[in-house]
């Protein structure tokens, strides 16, 4: 069965937009396998394990901003460069073994410092490089959605 005409256009426009945005390069494919290590989704949350602590976010979500690449990084075999831009609605950070409150932006709003990861494609390999506040995130965790249900709300008690 043939496609019809606006579907095709529709998948056409699909498409365009793909490799406009992201230069048919695989950075979307490469960004969705660097996150999905590192988070696990729960119950309309998204959770991160680093060290002892668990962060929770509401809403997150993450977009491709390319950059146009040099002739000088072209030359190093550079075949793209970008960022994965996260942005949350809420976080809170478990600490000790209770959530501490939520947070509308942490590290002092996402506006001021985003959170941000640079992502290269060199000779055909790709590589991420998170930076402040991110920095820490290449070392997180997506931890078992079991464990994140049984910490408990902060109160007076978690403080003994």
């Amino acid at each position: 069965m043939q496609p019809t005409q606006p579907t095709r256009v529709l998948l056409l426009v699909s498409a365009a937009f793909f490799v406009l945005t992201c230069g048919g390069s695989g950075a979307h494919e490469f960004a969705q396998q660097y996150l999905e290590k590192r988070v696990a989704r729960c119950d309309g949350s998204t959770y991160s394990q680093w060290m002892s602590s668990t962060v929770e976010v509401k809403d997150l979500d993450w977009e491709i901003e390319s950059k146009d690449i040099s002739e000088a990084e072209r030359l190093n075999g550079v075949e793209y460069s970008g960022k994965i831009l996260v942005h949350w609605s809420a976080l809170r950070i478990s600490y000790g073994r209770c959530w501490l409150a939520w947070e509308e932006f942490a590290y002092g709003g996402q506006q001021v410092l985003p959170f941000a990861i640079d992502i290269v494609k060199t000779n055909g390999e790709w590589s991420a490089s998170p930076w402040f506040p991110a920095a820490s995130f290449e070392s997180n965790t997506a931890p078992d959605c079991s464990t994140v249900e049984k910490i408990p709300t902060w109160s007076p008690k978690c403080e003994k």
